[in-house]
């Protein structure tokens, strides 16, 4: 049987992606995925479900364990409050209710299930921040590259990572270094607990 694999998704709670799109009315809620994610979930041999945002967590945790991997996708920036910073004028926009519920979400497949989890763009902060640690708020600010780089086709490599060897993913992909498209203005500052770079 093909593995379930649930993807976290955004949230638009003012009806802005509605009211662009002509899809709704006034008033509306949105739960969105960009489609790379299903089609690389699909690819990779699994079957993606979307992760809504409940109102009640434990209707997330029920979904969560028929699952048989998590992905939490990127989108929106983590409120900084969230790891005990004030918000900067470069912070984008939040998400109150996408930051309570990812952050638990991981919270619980870490400490209460064995199951893989992955974590990409805003995914890898949100895994920081829920085991304690902070982010830059903008890279850009921190004397950093700006990783927002969209002048890059999706598809073309932007830059290259290092990876470790004693992880999965050399395992994966059998190099140090790896070429990747990465669009990001936030990162990992401080390591949260029990993580490795």
């Amino acid at each position: 049987m093909k593995p379930l694999i649930g993807i976290t998704c955004n949230f638009d709670p003012t009806d802005s992606a509605g009211m662009l799109t002509h899809f709704g009315v006034a008033g509306q809620g949105f739960h969105m995925l960009a489609e790379h994610y299903i089609k690389a979930v699909e690819k990779a041999g699994g079957i993606p479900i979307m992760i809504p945002i409940y109102q009640d967590f434990d209707n997330a945790k029920t979904l969560v364990d028929r699952m048989d991997g998590i992905l939490i996708s990127g989108g929106n920036d983590v409120d900084p409050q969230r790891y005990g910073e004030f918000i900067s004028k470069e912070c984008g926009g939040i998400v109150p209710e996408r930051d309570e519920q990812d952050i638990a979400i991981v919270k619980y497949v870490i400490e209460a299930t064995s199951k893989p989890i992955l974590g990409i763009c805003r995914g890898i902060q949100v895994f920081n921040i829920a085991m304690g640690g902070t982010i830059y708020q903008d890279l850009g600010k921190a004397g950093f590259h700006d990783h927002f780089i969209s002048a890059m086709p999706l598809n073309h490599a932007s830059h290259e990572v290092v990876v470790e060897e004693k992880c999965l993913l050399y395992d994966i992909f059998g190099a140090k270094k790896v070429a990747v498209n990465s669009f990001h203005h936030q990162a990992v500052k401080n390591l949260g607990n029990h993580l490795v770079t």
